[in-house]
């Protein structure tokens, strides 16, 4: 089973989107694991009402960010493979089938489809279906794409551990793990066979507004832990 973690704060058109995208275009066994990061009653009326037994929902009453929320749904997760999406994509039929092959033909870490941002004003069933008849057999090594990361549940638990919950909100946590990655020697790959739809930065956009100095912050964190200034 696939057990796809998501934390949501608010944005709730694009959460409805997302949502209702991997519910009807997931076809393997899955669970999605929803993290609610303090939303707003809207959110939390939506996300009550969801009747699907495949979804959960986590509640938290302060905003987590997406380090500590994700942590929480992979501990709560129950699948052999999890995929960390954010909440305003589009995904295309069979989106995580492709994606554990994928993974498991080349035991890579990480596993990130490809993506289009931006506005979602254009037929995405046929780019989608071109784009993966042009691109579907390249691998790009050495990248990822932390819209969506997908792996086996097995390298937060038991290889490299859980995000780093240093840092605040959203913003470097990916990119943190993604040097852990390197170091170990393991593989971070985008496969061309998936291509994905992301709206961009709804969540943390709205955060920047709020509290503006935190990506600073995280910028910092980084540099000390990894560049030692």
């Amino acid at each position: 089973m696939v057990s796809i973690v998501m934390a949501v704060r608010d944005s709730l058109p694009f959460t409805k989107k997302g949502v209702a995208s991997i519910l009807a275009n997931t076809q393997c066994e899955f669970e999605l694991v929803i993290v609610d990061n303090g939303s707003g009653e809207d959110t939390v009326e939506f996300l009550q009402g969801i009747s699907d037994p495949r979804v959960r929902v986590i509640r938290s009453e302060e905003n987590l960010g997406c380090a500590k929320g994700w942590n929480l749904g992979i501990r709560e997760s129950r699948g052999e493979y999890v995929m960390v999406a954010n909440n305003d994509i589009e995904v295309p039929p069979g989106w995580l089938t492709r994606l554990r092959e994928v993974l498991d033909s080349t035991r890579a870490a990480w596993v990130s489809p490809c993506m289009r941002e931006g506005e979602f004003d254009y037929d995405f069933p046929a780019f989608h279906d071109q784009f993966v008849r042009k691109f579907g057999d390249r691998i790009w090594e050495g990248q990822y794409r932390a819209v969506a990361l997908f792996s086996k549940r097995s390298l937060y638990t038991e290889e490299l551990g859980m995000f780093d919950e240093s840092y605040k909100f959203g913003t470097y946590e990916d990119e943190d793990y993604y040097w852990r990655i390197a170091e170990s020697g393991r593989r971070s790959i985008i496969t061309g066979s998936v291509l994905i739809h992301h709206y961009g930065g709804r969540t943390v956009s709205v955060q920047k507004r709020k509290t503006p100095k935190f990506i600073k912050e995280n910028r910092r964190t980084f540099h000390r832990k990894w560049w030692k200034i």
